[in-house]
């Protein structure tokens, strides 16, 4: 519906009533050509991964870990 122009809102509310009322019919999956990052058809796992590895690797563990022990005692 989206693609064919109707706003989300009201494609949303189309669908919502017609699963309601027993009358929504799931549609044919028709091809996206260019699907934007983030969606079903481009997730950017890879990306997303190497940004958490890099996030990951960037803290300092051992120095928290250090600090902790040193309250416990």
């Amino acid at each position: 519906m989206v693609l064919q122009g109707v706003t989300f809102r009201d494609a949303y509310i189309q669908v919502g009533r017609s699963v309601e009322d027993g009358t929504y019919k799931v549609p044919e999956q028709t091809p996206i050509s260019n699907p934007h990052e983030g969606s079903v058809q481009n997730l950017c796992t890879k990306e997303i991964k190497l940004l958490m590895d890099k996030a990951i690797s960037d803290f300092n563990f051992e120095k928290v870990h250090s600090a902790i022990q040193s309250l416990l005692q």
